[in-house]
């Protein structure tokens, strides 16, 4: 099982302490602020590898996500602090495959994984695109830092670039 501390060696995307508008019925953080804090952390990361707002804007290039599968470990409820952490770790001319990791802080426990397979897309034509180069150069920084770590990813098992990289899931 990993450790906070080795979550610690990857790429730090988002803090947030969790207020009382997060959490559900149940008395812990709602699903879909999860997914919000994960999605918040990819949108870093791209930003981190060129893919701004004004690069969406002018450029008509985004992300989109095509699979995604959510382990909850750990509760998180209101006023704790989580961070979350991502690692790249592999893509193809237009996928990416990449895992994010929240950590509650406040109880220095992994709190969930997210394994995630997305896309690079063209916003004009709503179709996938080649990943342009300073994005792809970003990505393979990130991707060769993963490759350094002494720790194997906790993946779904459900997600990967398969035969064909770029084609969508099935295709």
């Amino acid at each position: 099982m990993l450790s906070p501390q080795q979550i610690e060696e990857l790429p730090f995307y988002v803090r947030r302490e969790i207020p009382e508008s997060f959490l559900d019925d149940m008395g812990h953080m709602n699903v879909q602020h999860y997914v919000g804090l994960f999605s918040d952390a990819a949108g870093a990361l791209f930003r981190s590898c060129g893919m701004d707002q004004d690069c969406i804007s002018r450029r008509r290039r985004g992300v989109f996500v095509l699979r995604q599968c959510i382990d909850y470990l750990a509760e998180v409820r209101v006023g704790h602090t989580v961070a979350v952490r991502t690692r790249v770790l592999e893509r193809g001319v237009r996928k990416l495959h990449l895992m994010h990791f929240m950590v509650n802080e406040s109880l220095n426990r992994i709190a969930a994984c997210m394994d995630v397979l997305a896309i690079h897309a063209d916003l004009e034509r709503r179709r996938s695109a080649n990943w342009d180069e300073e994005m792809a150069q970003g990505l393979d920084r990130l991707i060769l830092r993963s490759r350094e770590l002494s720790w194997e990813p906790p993946l779904s098992g459900v997600i990967r670039l398969g035969k064909n990289p770029d084609s969508a899931p099935g295709g």
